[in-house]
C-alpha cells in the first residue's frame, strides 16, 4: 500500500516523502548547526513501554476514526479512484490497524537549524 499512497500524495501535490530531503532543504537555503531527528511512532498500542503504547492508542484511535477522510481526497484526485475503492482500502487498512500481530509505526521527521549569519539581525 505504501507505493500507492506515495504515488496518490505526489500526484495530489502534496508528497508524503517530503521529511526525508527537509534536512538538506534547510543546508540548503544556508542554515548552520541543522539537526534532524527522526522518532519512530506506533500506530497502534504493541510497544511495551508505557508511553510509546499511550502514543499508539491516541493514533489508533485518530486513524480508526479520520482515515477515510484522510484517503479520500489524495486517493480519488492523485489517483483517480471511486469513492468505494478508497472506503475498501480504509477498511481494509483498519482491519489491519486492529491486529495486534502488526506492530505498525511511521517516522516523525524533526528538523531544525540556526538561521543563516547573513540573515541574523
Amino acid at each position: 500500500m505504501i507505493w500507492c499512497s506515495l504515488e496518490a500524495c505526489r500526484n495530489f501535490g502534496t508528497p508524503a516523502d517530503d521529511p526525508i530531503r527537509w534536512k538538506s532543504w534547510f543546508e540548503e537555503r544556508g542554515f548552520e548547526s541543522v539537526t534532524e531527528e527522526v522518532y519512530k511512532v506506533p500506530l497502534s498500542p504493541w510497544p511495551t513501554d508505557k508511553r510509546l503504547k499511550l502514543i499508539g492508542i491516541w493514533w489508533q484511535y485518530l486513524l480508526l476514526n479520520y482515515s477515510d477522510s484522510m484517503m479520500l481526497r489524495p486517493f480519488t484526485k492523485g489517483l483517480g479512484w471511486s469513492e468505494a475503492q478508497v472506503l475498501v482500502l480504509s477498511a481494509l487498512f483498519k482491519r489491519d490497524l486492529r491486529n495486534p500481530d502488526i506492530h505498525a509505526y511511521f517516522e516523525f521527521y524533526v528538523v531544525y537549524g540556526r538561521k543563516p549569519k547573513d540573515l541574523a539581525h
